[in-house]
């Protein structure tokens, strides 16, 4: 991550940055007082059916190109979505924006959905839907 002068010295991360991955026990003081050095176990963090506690509310279009605009999402930015629902927010990144998105939501209803979206309007190839 970097100071962005043109989002007013604001931190974001840029594709020509190295891509780190780190578990938790590359940082022992994280793992606890009693992490020996043999690897933990990996656990799910998903569980098969996710229990849906929030309902979806999609963001207006008129907010989401707002949103956009007030980020200065552009190319060669990747956009994340948590929650993108019918990732309409990642899609208008892509189309209008030139931007990469990746739009990650527990539904996978609404992961489908999106999909379909993103092959409709053109930007699939510049847009990934994740169940997470």
């Amino acid at each position: 991550m970097v100071p962005c002068p043109a989002r007013g010295g604001q931190i974001c991360w840029r594709r020509s940055e190295p891509q780190w991955s780190y578990s938790l026990s590359s940082f022992p003081a994280a793992a606890g007082p009693s992490a020996s050095s043999a690897p933990a176990r990996a656990r799910p963090i998903v569980s098969a059916s996710p229990r849906i506690d929030v309902p979806f509310e999609p963001t207006p279009h008129p907010v989401v190109d707002a949103m956009l605009r007030l980020a200065k999402v552009g190319p060669g930015d990747l956009l994340i979505d948590l929650g993108s629902g019918d990732g309409r927010i990642a899609i208008a990144a892509a189309k209008a924006y030139g931007a990469e998105a990746v739009g990650i939501d527990r539904d996978p209803r609404r992961v489908a959905e999106a999909r379909e979206r993103a092959r409709r309007h053109g930007v699939a190839g510049r847009v990934k839907f994740l169940r997470g």
